[in-house]
C-alpha cells in the first residue's frame, strides 16, 4: 500500500493477504519520505501476522471460534478505532467461557466489523455455519433503527451473499443460528459481522461460539496388499485361485514364481492360477494407487502323494 498526507485522518485497520508467500522468508518494510517543505507524520500502531495452520479434513474451519483466545483469527474495526472489534471478556455476556464479540452498543452513530478469512476445501460435502446471538436495546421500537448483518464475502471483500440480517426489534437471550455454506467449496471466503447504530439509544449484539464445521470424504487409504488364497494345494492343481482387496483406481501386478502359471485374472484384483509340478509355489503382486505401492506375498505349499519323490 502507499498513503500520502492526503490520506490523513484517524487511526483505520488495514489488512492484507500474503499468502501468496508461503514457504518463503520474506520482510515487512516500511519507508516514509517528506519533501522539503512542511511534515506529515505517520503514525502505526498494533501490526499483527496472524498465520493459520490447515484445518483437519474434517471438522471445525474457523480458528478461535470460541473466541477464548481473545484476538487470535479474528480482524475488523470497531468504531473507527485502530484495534479488531468488539471481542470482549465478560462471563456473565457469554455464552460459554469468559470471551465473547460485543457488536455495537455505543448509543451514538457507529459502526463495527469484525470478520474471519476462511477456506472451504473443494471436496466438502458439508459445511455448517453456526453461532449464538444475544440482542440487548434501549430502543423503545417499532423502527429497526440498530442493525446487525451477517454476510459472507469473497476473499476480494465483494458481497456474496447476506446470511441474515438482525436489529433491535430482535432483543432476547441467546440463540443458535445454523446456515449452509456448502455451496461455496473450494473458495476464500470471508465471514463478515457489521453492525451500525444510529446516533441515539444503545443495541447490543452479543455473539459467540462460532464454527463453521466441514465434512470431507476420507482420505484414500494406502494400497492393500494382503492376498487371500490357498495355504496347501495338490500337485499340478488347476483353477486355484487368489485375490487382494478391490479398490477403486487401484492396478494389480501378479507374478507366481516356482513354476505356476496364471490363468486369468492378470491386472485384475483376483487371478486364477494353476500349481504346476513345482515344490512350493510364492504369489506376489504390487497393489498400485495414487498414494503409492505395497507389495504383498504368499506361500503355497505343493502336497504330493505319498511315497512319489517326482
Amino acid at each position: 500500500a502507499t498513503y500520502s498526507n492526503r490520506d490523513r485522518g484517524r487511526y483505520r485497520w488495514k489488512t492484507f493477504d500474503l499468502s501468496a508467500y508461503r514457504g518463503q522468508t520474506i520482510q515487512i518494510y516500511f519507508e516514509g519520505t517528506e519533501d522539503a517543505s512542511r511534515f506529515t507524520a505517520f503514525a502505526l500502531d498494533d501490526f499483527t501476522l496472524d498465520v493459520l495452520a490447515p484445518p483437519a479434513p474434517s471438522g471445525q474451519y474457523l480458528l478461535n471460534g470460541d473466541l477464548e483466545a481473545g484476538l487470535l483469527g479474528w480482524q475488523g474495526s470497531a468504531a473507527g478505532s485502530a484495534l479488531p472489534c468488539c471481542l470482549t471478556r465478560d462471563p456473565t455476556l457469554a455464552h460459554s467461557g469468559s470471551w465473547l464479540a460485543w457488536v455495537s452498543g455505543y448509543g451514538f452513530a457507529a459502526t463495527d466489523t469484525l470478520f474471519q478469512r476462511v477456506t472451504i476445501p473443494p471436496t466438502a460435502t458439508a459445511a455448517t455455519f453456526r453461532y449464538w446471538l444475544s440482542v440487548l436495546t434501549d430502543e423503545p421500537g417499532p423502527a429497526a433503527n440498530d442493525t446487525l448483518e451477517v454476510q459472507v464475502l469473497d476473499g476480494s471483500g465483494n458481497l456474496l451473499q447476506t446470511l441474515a440480517s438482525y436489529s433491535n426489534l430482535d432483543a432476547g437471550p441467546y440463540a443458535q443460528y445454523s446456515f449452509d455454506l456448502s455451496a461455496y467449496r473450494g473458495q476464500t471466503i470471508v465471514i463478515s459481522m457489521i453492525g451500525t447504530e444510529d446516533d441515539s439509544l444503545q443495541t447490543s449484539f452479543f455473539m459467540d461460539d462460532f464454527s463453521l464445521q466441514v465434512t470431507t470424504p476420507p482420505p484414500p487409504a494406502a494400497p492393500d496388499a494382503s492376498i487371500t488364497a490357498p495355504s496347501t494345494a495338490p500337485l499340478r492343481a488347476r483353477g486355484l485361485t487368489a485375490s487382494v482387496p478391490d479398490q477403486p483406481g487401484a492396478t494389480y501386478a501378479w507374478t507366481v514364481s516356482g513354476g505356476g502359471t496364471i490363468t486369468s485374472g492378470v491386472g485384475t484384483h483376483a487371478i486364477t492360477f494353476d500349481a504346476g509340478g513345482a515344490l512350493d509355489l510364492t504369489l506376489e503382486v504390487v497393489v498400485t494407487n495414487e498414494l503409492g505401492s505395497s507389495q504383498g506375498s504368499h506361500l503355497i505349499r505343493i502336497l504330493r502323494p505319498a511315497g512319489r519323490l517326482n
